[in-house]
């Protein structure tokens, strides 16, 4: 989640600014824009998401 704040913050300024930090309306943002994202920002949603996808299936076995 760290690192979605440092690499994201720029892409949140530029694409969603307005928008609740954090709420459902940036998600829904970032995933509308996100052959926008920089390099960055895109690496660290999909760490986050690797990692959300490990934590669910560790906790259903």
């Amino acid at each position: 989640m760290e690192a979605m704040r440092v690499n994201c913050g720029g892409d949140y300024l530029r694409l969603c600014a307005g928008m609740k930090p954090g709420g459902p309306e940036v998600k829904a943002c970032f995933k509308r824009n996100r052959q926008n994202l920089s390099p960055g920002c895109s690496g660290a949603i999909a760490a986050y998401e690797r990692s959300r996808a490990g934590s669910s299936s560790e906790a259903d076995d």
